[in-house]
């Protein structure tokens, strides 16, 4: 398809926006972006790490205020 790297693919087909985020597919999707390419995992890069960092259940989150501290 073109894409630059792994989010604007990211974009395009909503690889790595499934239920583990990219954890488990990420390294996949680096891994054939370079082959298709003929170049290396490094250079192709990795997605943009957002929040949360791990996986946080909707009552985690439910318990924070409004400056992100546990109630």
């Amino acid at each position: 398809m073109g894409c630059a790297g792994p989010n604007q693919l990211k974009g395009f087909t909503r690889a790595g926006m499934g239920p583990c985020q990219g954890r488990m597919c990420g390294h996949t999707i680096v891994e054939m972006m370079a082959t298709e390419r003929a170049t290396s995992p490094a250079e192709i890069g990795y997605y943009r790490i957002r929040m949360p960092v791990k996986p946080v259940t909707v009552g985690e989150v439910a318990g924070l205020n409004r400056k992100g501290v546990a109630t």
